[in-house]
């Protein structure tokens, strides 16, 4: 899984090419730990997934993937809104 760019501020991609086809869930939580955004996939797709994030607070926050059979995944992005 990767995630760009990082840090970013206006679209974060996450490229879930290793998964396509399979199921799975994505989160992304502020700072606080606080759930932003969710989406469920029946069906991962080969090319990368947009989340926006023009509307986020800055600073750090946190991808979460569950990925049928396989154990989460956790990355870091920071979002910096000049």
């Amino acid at each position: 899984m990767i995630l760009y760019p990082n840090p970013t501020h206006e679209n974060i991609y996450i490229d879930m090419r290793d998964f396509v086809e399979k199921t799975g869930l994505v989160e992304v939580f502020n700072g606080l730990g606080q759930k932003i955004t969710e989406r469920n996939y029946l069906s991962f797709p080969s090319a990368p997934v947009v989340f926006k994030v023009n509307d986020f607070t800055n600073g750090m926050h946190t991808v979460s993937i569950k990925v049928e059979n396989y154990k989460r995944i956790i990355k870091k992005f920071v979002v910096n809104n000049l």
